[in-house]
């Protein structure tokens, strides 16, 4: 409700409404102002912006916003040890409150002390410990890669002599467009890009001893970048 308020509040401050109490709407304005009345209706019946099945050309018209229930949503449950061991139980629980509220099913348990404990342990009494519950990693791990999910986001890695860095971008993305999120320049210049799979990029011990064995794919740039290539980009002078 807090959520929905600021929200409604937002769109009630836009300047366009103002304008059009005014009398002075502008012909470019109008298709703004029927999109926010139709989203200040929605939410004065306590009805979330991403629930008002808004086309995707809308949501880009409102993106300036930021309204909060437009936002994708993870929802996480503090759950009891007990009720973490018996996880699969406790996720039927979680489901049926959500659905019970009318909201999706995007969530993760966590055990906010066990989430405490953890942190003071080395990597491998992490997971000693850990597996006492099915779990083979953190609540902190498991919120981040849901995110990346919720978000439709992936990652991609450079590795060279100097550095080795990952790089967010939206799942789907292409080789080409991905340069350009290295450096603007990179897409006009683009020729090609190498990639090669995380894992096999640590097996072989780096570029050299891959591209021996021919685990490095010389890609176009229409290829589809997948979380976690690592990729070299080649780029004409």
């Amino acid at each position: 409700t807090e959520l929905v308020l600021a929200d409604l509040g937002t769109v009630e401050k836009q300047p366009a409404f103002a304008k059009a109490s005014a009398g002075k709407k502008e012909p470019k304005d109008i298709e703004y102002i029927e999109l926010l009345k139709k989203i200040k209706a929605g939410l004065e019946n306590a009805t979330p912006v991403r629930k008002m099945s808004l086309t995707d050309e809308e949501l880009l018209i409102i993106k300036h916003l930021n309204l909060l229930t437009a936002k994708p949503v993870i929802y996480l449950f503090n759950v009891s040890e007990e009720q973490l061991q018996d996880s699969k139980q406790t996720e039927q629980t979680a489901t049926a409150i959500l659905h019970n509220v009318g909201e999706n099913t995007n969530f993760i348990l966590i055990n906010a002390q066990l989430e405490n404990e953890v942190l003071a342990l080395s990597e491998d009494e992490q997971k000693e410990y850990l597996s006492q519950f099915r779990l083979t990693e953190t609540g902190l791990n498991r919120l981040i890669t849901k995110a990346y999910e919720t978000l439709g986001l992936i990652s991609l890695l450079t590795a060279g002599e100097k550095e080795t860095r990952a790089w967010t971008i939206k799942r789907g993305t292409t080789a080409v467009d991905c340069s350009g999120v290295i450096h603007t320049d990179f897409v006009k210049k683009f020729i090609k890009a190498d990639v090669i799979s995380y894992d096999d990029f640590v097996a072989y011990n780096g570029w050299v001893q891959a591209r021996e064995v021919g685990k490095v794919r010389s890609m176009g740039r229409d290829y589809v970048m997948q979380d976690g290539d690592v990729v070299e980009f080649k780029i004409g002078t």
